[in-house]
């Protein structure tokens, strides 16, 4: 079902793309009218899809406002966004944006000062956008008195910096069966090579609900601070601020970016922290984690989940069962590779989660360990992404609690081969021309032309 709110000019337009016979709610905009009152009148509504046009007459800031009102009311509600021949730089499809409304249908009039809409809207529907579509509209608003070749100049300076993937969004799903200081310590290795090296906006979410550590892993404070609107405390941690908002049926993008803690050295690296209060351990449901999973698609590129290795806690379960890969982490040592080959079998032969999900990564290679092919041997029916070497400094970095991982210092140099390999496995392809490729291997075959239209 949906609502339509534009002015004269497009309505017929807007109404053939989604159908007549869907169409709940429908209002044009005119001078006379006021917009606060028609989009709170919409917001009593429940409906699947929410296109709205930004050129009715209202002011900006109004606009926004109740923009923001409205998806507070209706978090569930989509929002389509009609904006034609707005540019890249328009200070109100930025702050659309920093709302988490990601789709902007942007066409250009023709010669005739026409808009063709139709095929675009449907295409909007069919194809929801992630942030990655819209990231050309976030500009900082502090910025838009900069000159254009200032930003430019800036954009190319990091563009040279970056890597970028093949896939439009992953979930990516850690778990291991023994030793789960190597498996958080891996994941906070790419998490922050990714975010020092890409664009792309990711969160980390600590689904570790019985031990969770990511915060200590990302030197930063557990603890964030809440308005009364969300819960009854001042301080809460990121997973429990995430269950009393979907319990007091608030629960958006925009509250998941606030209980989030954005790294101090990476403004595209976001930490939810995970569950200390035990008593709500056997509250959250499978419900509440695929809601916070679904909020967290609208707004984040890569999602990267931290489990217990105990696949009965709901929240391990979820994760596996919402993950678009899955990085089974296993040491370099016989009965280790053994419990992670027999938890892997049982997921796929009992609970069918597709095989070719599943990835491996060894860890702890060493003289002591098995080599390398007895354990190809071991998980051939899996793709290894990668084999580390064992690194004592890896813990020294981590006791220092400074928040610097072990992939960004100098202790890494022999080892960021290897974590370069896992992220190529995984889609993130390193740009030509850049020190990646002088350094490391250049990649073997050329992307096919449908994949150089994917990419980010």
């Amino acid at each position: 079902m949906f609502s339509v709110i534009c002015t004269e000019k497009n309505i017929n337009q807007i109404v053939q793309a989604v159908g007549a016979g869907n169409v709940v709610f429908k209002k044009i905009v005119n001078k006379e009218d006021d917009f606060r009152r028609i989009l709170e009148e919409s917001a009593r509504i429940h409906t699947d899809v929410l296109v709205l046009e930004a050129d009715i007459p209202t002011d900006n800031s109004v606009f926004i406002e109740t923009l923001r009102k409205y998806r507070i009311a209706r978090p569930e509600t989509r929002i389509i966004i009609i904006a034609p021949n707005r540019k890249a730089g328009d200070m109100l499809m930025a702050q659309i944006v920093k709302l988490g409304i990601y789709d902007i249908i942007s066409p250009e009039s023709n010669e005739n000062d026409e808009v063709l809409l139709i095929p675009y809207i449907v295409e909007a529907l069919d194809k929801p956008s992630v942030y990655t579509n819209a990231a050309r509209w976030d500009v900082q608003i502090d910025e838009m008195q900069n000159s254009f070749q200032k930003k430019v100049k800036v954009v190319e300076k990091v563009v040279e910096k970056t890597i970028q993937r093949t896939v439009k969004q992953q979930i990516i799903t850690f778990y291991t069966t023994d030793n789960n200081q190597s498996k958080d310590d891996i994941l906070t290795q790419i998490a922050f090579l990714l975010a020092s090296k890409s664009m792309q906006k990711i969160l980390v979410i600590d689904m570790n609900s019985m031990l969770p550590t990511l915060d200590h892993f990302f030197g930063v404070d557990k603890e964030i601070f809440l308005k009364d609107i969300y819960d009854l405390n001042t301080v809460n941690t990121g997973l429990s601020a995430v269950y009393y908002a979907i319990e007091k049926n608030i629960f958006s993008s925009e509250l998941l970016e606030e209980f989030t803690i954005k790294h101090k050295k990476f403004n595209n690296l976001y930490l939810l922290t995970g569950l200390y209060d035990m008593n709500l351990f056997s509250t959250l449901t499978t419900k509440h984690y695929e809601t916070l999973i679904e909020t967290a698609k609208e707004s984040y590129d890569t999602i990267i989940i931290n489990t217990n290795n105990d696949i009965g806690v709901v929240a391990t379960y979820t994760a596996l069962k919402n993950a678009s890969i899955i990085i089974a982490v296993s040491g370099a040592n016989y009965t280790y590779a053994r419990n992670i080959n027999t938890i892997l079998n049982y997921l796929i032969d009992y609970h069918k989660i597709p095989k070719s999900k599943f990835k491996i990564i060894i860890d702890g290679l060493s003289k002591q360990s098995l080599n390398k092919d007895y354990l190809v041997k071991i998980f051939e029916e899996y793709e290894i992404l990668g084999f580390l070497h064992f690194n004592p400094y890896r813990e020294e970095v981590l006791n220092r609690q400074e928040g610097t991982p072990f992939i960004l210092t100098s202790y890494s140099k022999k080892d960021i081969a290897s974590y370069i390999e896992i992220i190529e496995k995984l889609g993130y392809i390193p740009k030509p021309e850049t020190w990646f490729s002088k350094v490391f291997k250049k990649r073997k075959a050329n992307l096919t032309a449908k994949g150089r239209e994917e990419i980010i």
